[in-house]
């Protein structure tokens, strides 16, 4: 059946429940008025003629019998009568030519029809169930295009469509509950990926989302989130926001005006705030400052080329903390952290401190080491700082202090 046909169908079914509600009232109205006419009958009954039977007498007198039961009374309220079952014939009439008209709410009561274009109330929860052997893609489904629930990609109890028009959003989710939630998603299965809410999209254009999360206030409180995501989990697995591509493109890309792009805390005295794996296991730009960090360790990174990369505008790495940077250099030519200024002025470092500028922890060797690369500074056990001036295995050094 056709979508259009199909519409008319259940429209018509409607009617005709309205319609068999109609019926049992006038039945009820019928009786109500038999009542009535028993009593606008004369008050006693006629007294009874005696004749013979298969006299001549019986049917003039039968005839005369009727005529007398049959009072101006009588007449009179049958004609009344006759003229209401008519009118009600009429109503119910009426009402069958009007089923292509606008329907109208239902009365508020259990047991009434769902019409289409209608609001139907209730006293109690209203339950579709599917229980057929096939699967029918959709069991339930609004939609304004031409697509049969049937051809469902995913077969789902609930389903919302749009092809734009007037409709742009396939279902929507409303509260005004502090507590409460506008959709809520729940997956109590134990195996499998047990997703509760999946969100996904073909969009090829810039700044497309498969879940959007917006905080709409602009006296948002703190730690408001426009996506917040929790694991309850106590264990060491599981996190609570997950982001991966596929591509080149970022994991999880984090922007603010005047704030933090992406902040992470660790909790306790083992907890991490964030921590990078990769070539580059964390990589910061920033008009003033690229990463910033703070903590026991203020940044640890290991990398298996670069620990830590930062490119800032004025300032590339800062950190505060009793240990800023906590940087190793793995293999036999590693190095724990390696700065560049970009610039014509630009400079590797600049340090600054109230004690010292600079420390170099003093080396075990009681002079310079036999081997360098030009440019090494070192450090003896004795307190003499030594200058490569020469690299090589037989390196040149010279002492400056």
């Amino acid at each position: 059946m056709k979508t259009k046909g199909g519409s008319e169908f259940v429209a018509l079914a409607a009617k005709v429940d309205e319609l068999s509600e109609l019926c049992a009232r006038l039945s009820r109205e019928n009786a109500e008025l038999r009542e009535h006419v028993s009593r606008m009958s004369p008050a006693s009954d006629p007294v009874p003629l005696r004749v013979a039977a298969g006299s001549p007498e019986s049917g003039s007198i039968a005839a005369g019998a009727r005529e007398q039961d049959e009072g101006p009374h009588d007449k009179l309220s049958r004609r009344k009568l006759g003229k209401a079952l008519g009118a009600a014939a009429a109503t119910a009439v009426g009402a069958a030519v009007v089923v292509d008209a606008t329907a109208r709410p239902a009365a508020a009561a259990n047991g009434n029809a769902v019409t289409a274009g209608a609001t139907t109330t209730a006293e109690a929860a209203t339950t579709v169930k599917y229980d057929g052997t096939t699967n029918p893609g959709v069991i339930f489904l609004a939609h304004n295009t031409s697509f049969a629930a049937s051809a469902a990609g995913y077969p789902a109890a609930l389903g919302g469509w749009a092809a734009g028009g007037t409709v742009s959003n396939g279902i929507y989710g409303y509260t005004e509950v502090g507590t409460g939630y506008a959709i809520v998603g729940s997956n109590t299965s134990q195996s499998g990926r047990g997703t509760a809410v999946a969100g996904f999209s073909d969009s090829s254009s810039s700044n497309a989302y498969a879940i959007l999360g917006t905080i709409q206030s602009i006296n948002s409180g703190g730690f408001s989130a426009g996506v917040r995501g929790v694991n309850n989990g106590t264990g060491s697995l599981g996190t609570g926001v997950y982001g991966s591509h596929a591509g080149a493109g970022f994991g999880v890309y984090g922007t603010t005006d005047s704030g933090i792009g992406v902040y992470g805390q660790g909790s306790g005295t083992t907890g991490t705030g964030v921590t990078g794996q990769g070539s580059t296991g964390v990589s910061g730009f920033g008009g003033a400052i690229g990463v910033s960090a703070q903590g026991v360790s203020g940044v640890q990174a290991n990398g298996s080329a670069t620990g830590v990369s930062a490119i800032g505008g004025t300032t590339g790495l800062a950190a505060t903390a009793p240990t800023a940077v906590n940087a190793s250099g793995t293999g036999t030519a590693g190095v724990g952290v390696r700065s560049s200024g970009a610039g014509a002025g630009g400079r590797g470092g600049a340090f600054s401190g109230a004690a010292a500028q600079i420390h170099l922890s003093p080396g075990s060797l009681p002079t310079h080491p036999a081997s360098g690369k030009r440019g090494d500074l070192y450090a003896d056990d004795k307190g003499r700082l030594w200058f490569c001036k020469s690299g090589g295995n037989t390196a040149v050094w010279h002492q400056i202090a």
